[in-house]
């Protein structure tokens, strides 16, 4: 990158250089690699130069591609080098905690690339996902935006019903253990206390009939 400057300004460092933050990326031996970090679809030229290109992009991956001299698509190099960077970050924690390797650059016990996993097959779904979405012509938008509206109406209506229902159950609860509760429950022929309230009013029924 280059950046305008003044004339007169000979430094050679950019002054936002020391807000830089270096990335690390996974150093291994030819005995490490071929005990930990083979693979039958990589060979350890072809992940060292992967690795080379992550730390010169500093894991731009879309500039790595675009560098990269191979059929391998965008998931598949995240793929390998994250396996490759989570294998060797444990193999140096492993030797950390045991104290061996001392000169190598430390490593927290919740460092995330640890128990890292990518997901590639999840990562192209998504992608194709998003092409299918992105390709939609203006007559499937319109049937989209539509069928959102009438969800949002649907929505909007069981929101004002639970509140009628709330409302009304409110209003009974108000009304206690009167004689409007009395009556709702006979009419809808509540529980045991409304069946004993339906025989009384028609115990009285019956007397002033009788008399």
């Amino acid at each position: 990158l280059h950046h305008w400057v003044t004339a007169s300004d000979k430094s050679t460092d950019h002054k936002f250089a020391r807000f830089n933050r270096p990335i690390r990326v996974p150093t291994y031996t030819d005995e490490e690699y071929e005990t930990h970090l083979k693979d039958a679809e990589w060979s350890k030229e072809a992940t060292d130069t992967l690795v080379e290109l992550c730390l010169q992009f500093e894991l731009r991956f879309p500039a790595v591609h675009d560098r990269w001299v191979g059929r391998h698509s965008i998931e598949q190099l995240k793929e390998r080098y994250y396996a490759v960077a989570k294998q060797v970050a444990q193999l140096h924690f492993a030797r950390q905690e045991s104290g061996e390797g001392p000169d190598e650059p430390k490593i927290a016990a919740d460092d995330p690339i640890l128990a890292l996993t990518y997901d590639r097959k999840h990562e192209e779904a998504r992608k194709s996902a998003f092409e299918v979405l992105y390709r939609r012509d203006r007559s499937q938008v319109a049937e989209e935006l539509k069928l959102l509206e009438e969800a949002r109406r649907i929505e909007h209506s069981l929101k004002l019903a639970k509140k009628e229902q709330q409302r009304l159950l409110r209003a009974t609860d108000d009304s206690g253990g009167g004689g409007a509760g009395l009556g709702l429950g006979a009419r809808w022929g509540g529980g045991g206390s409304g069946d004993k309230s339906s025989l009384s009013l028609g115990d009285g029924g019956n007397g002033g009939a009788g008399a």
